[in-house]
């Protein structure tokens, strides 16, 4: 196809218009696996932490860490950052004479629902940290690597779709009239078979010409076979590979055609397990300092994330 002015080619076949919007996707794609990680974390019993335990889960899960602390008589969830903690980890006695050593572990506390707003540990009497991991990362850290190849490969298979609806192409002189290219785009766009061609001119008053038949050459392209079942099964491979790397359990034998074996079944669990153990054994652990700081123990709960716990 010959260029005018180096655009039509890339007007007529304007392929933005069929490209997946990568900033819906993600949000999209990280709401679902948010919810499936808020869904995993149950707490039942009796304590004031139920109120809260939904909204400290999922900040934990997009911050990698929060806070709740008593200011007043309110409880206030707050974003931590460390500011000094020492490798003792436990209280040493001191030599005689002296006193005992204690721990350093230092936080500021900056509220979530008000930034402006930060107090110094010290200055607390009852704050509790919940985090997903010892690193205190985001948990779904990571995530753009997933999502940016799972809307390459929907954007590859609508690409073909949309290229399969184009029959004929049509090859113009060098330099067209800007008015006479704009109709044709316009007409391109709305039929799968296209032939056209303009003897007079949009702007003949102009002393344009137009476009004359034989000026106008076809090519004739027969669609393409649509690979669909390829793109399904690219899209299922990434996005069973994503939900594996966040710990969302899923069947990882459905495909399998014979019945798998005990160890088997096992082997293929063996990854959520270990991450589901990881992240209870963290926030169970907070739940019992929460119970024991704002509730002096008086609280009884019962935790589960996944399927350990209970």
């Amino acid at each position: 196809m010959n260029d005018w002015n180096g655009t039509i080619t890339k007007q007529m076949f304007d392929l933005s218009q069929v490209e997946s919007n990568y900033e819906t996707f993600a949000n999209l794609t990280k709401k679902y696996l948010l919810n499936c990680l808020v869904g995993n974390a149950h707490l039942t019993g009796e304590g004031a932490l139920l109120e809260y335990f939904d909204e400290i889960i999922e900040e934990a899960i997009e911050r990698g860490e929060i806070a709740i602390i008593e200011v007043g008589k309110q409880k206030l969830l707050a974003i931590p950052k460390l500011i000094q903690q020492t490798l003792l980890k436990e209280k040493v006695e001191g030599e005689k004479g002296s006193e005992p050593i204690e721990p350093v572990v230092s936080y500021e506390f900056t509220l979530l629902e008000n930034s402006n707003l930060t107090y110094q540990s010290k200055d607390l009497t009852k704050w509790v940290i919940f985090k997903f991991n010892k690193e205190a990362t985001p948990i779904l850290k990571g995530l753009d690597f997933w999502t940016k190849r799972l809307v390459n490969i929907l954007t590859q298979m609508e690409k073909e779709i949309f290229m399969n609806e184009k029959g004929i192409m049509v090859t113009l002189p060098q330099w067209p009239d800007d008015a006479d290219v704009s109709l044709i785009m316009k007409s391109f766009s709305k039929k799968p078979f296209f032939f056209m061609c303009l003897p007079k001119s949009q702007e003949g008053d102009k002393g344009k010409l137009g476009i004359a038949p034989h000026q106008i050459k076809t090519e004739f392209y027969e669609p393409k076979e649509f690979h669909e079942e390829k793109y399904r099964s690219q899209f299922a491979f990434v996005w069973t590979n994503m939900e594996r790397a966040y710990g969302i359990r899923h069947d990882t034998l459905e495909n399998k055609e014979e019945r798998a074996s005990v160890s088997e079944v096992f082997s293929s669990q063996a990854n959520f397990d270990a991450q589901e153990k990881k992240i209870y054994r963290l926030l169970w652990k907070s739940i019992r300092e929460y119970n024991r700081v704002f509730e002096e123990g008086k609280g009884n709960y019962n935790f589960k994330f996944g399927r350990i716990g209970g």
